[in-house]
């Protein structure tokens, strides 16, 4: 339980950071402190953990009060308490080991603990590739062989006991399928296959997934008919590509609300029948919907089914409202 009573705290610079706060917490309850920057929600934290000490009032903390704790009781209380900071908090000019040292001795760890303790936690526990990648290289028995290759000599050599053998991505879901992933690889990577559905370096989609969770939607902001290769010299777009622009004659485009900074325009496909994608510029969707029927009207949403590429921009984009429905 946490109990604050009439509890109050000034910095030394003047700055009255809590005034007269009386707070209880019971044992399994949640409580939340909401407030704008400066109200005091950060100052609350280092007096529960007794990184600073109150001006007035009492602080009981499972027992522990935090106004007459001795030195040697901070660690025990500090062990009763989990305190997850905004930000990584690292000491930047210490290595891994002396962060985690620094750590063990503020709960009262002696030396001879952390020298027993720390490596134990470094230890190496698994190794990982990255085929299909940035090179789209396909999985094979012998790309993935190396990586048990390699945790063999690392075990020899060093004395490690690697478990764990991530051998890639959904695209190495197809060795697993027929029977020729190397023994010894024990994990796989298949975000992409169970959200999507999709293999997309192996270019096919998985039987009995559903290919349809993720969708994104764009309102139609022009419709006109245009010719489907544009007038003029032709120069680089804003990414610095040459675009090609296969000829269709003149159909009718329409223009969405969204566009190259929001969403992989590629990994897109119209849910409409008869649309089709055929291009994006920075900030605008261009769409075929010759084919629909006349069904398309400005102020629409058009909704499109998303691929892996686009559900990694879409959901990393400001400026697009990500909703589960």
């Amino acid at each position: 339980m946490i109990r604050l009573k009439d509890v109050e705290m000034e910095y030394d610079n003047g700055t009255r950071a809590i005034k007269g706060i009386t707070l209880t917490i019971e044992d399994g309850e949640f409580v939340f402190l909401v407030g704008p920057s400066g109200s005091g929600k950060s100052t609350i934290i280092k007096l529960l953990t007794g990184e600073v000490e109150p001006c007035a009032g009492r602080i009981m903390i499972n027992g522990f009060s935090v106004s007459n704790i001795s030195e040697k009781q901070i660690p025990l209380m500090r062990r009763t308490l989990g305190v997850i900071f905004q930000d990584f908090r690292l000491i930047e000019k210490k290595t891994v080991y002396d962060n985690l040292a620094f750590v063990m001795r503020a709960v009262g760890a002696s030396p001879k603990e952390i020298r027993k303790r720390i490596p134990y936690v470094l230890e190496l526990v698994g190794l990982g590739t990255n085929v299909g990648c940035y090179g789209s290289i396909l999985p094979s028995v012998e790309n993935t062989r190396v990586l048990v290759e390699l945790r063999d000599f690392l075990n020899r050599k060093y004395g490690f006991h690697i478990k764990t053998l991530s051998g890639g991505s959904t695209c190495t879901l197809k060795l697993l399928e027929e029977g020729r992933l190397p023994a010894g690889i024990n994990h796989l990577r298949v975000g992409e296959g169970l959200l999507y559905g999709e293999d997309t370096t192996g270019m096919r989609f998985l039987e009995g997934y559903h290919t349809d969770a993720f969708h994104f939607k764009a309102q139609v902001v022009e419709l006109r008919r245009k010719p489907s290769v544009p007038i003029g010299e032709h120069g680089r777009d804003g990414k610095g590509e040459l675009p090609e622009y296969p000829d269709r004659g003149v159909h009718l485009r329409a223009i969405c609300a969204a566009g190259k900074q929001d969403v992989a325009w590629a990994a897109l496909t119209p849910t409409l029948p008869g649309a089709e994608m055929i291009g994006a510029s920075s900030d605008h969707l261009i769409v075929d919907v010759e084919g629909c029927g006349g069904r398309v009207r400005v102020g629409d949403w058009l909704d499109f089914r998303c691929g892996y590429m686009a559900v990694l921009d879409a959901t990393t984009s400001a400026y697009v409202d990500v909703r589960e429905v």
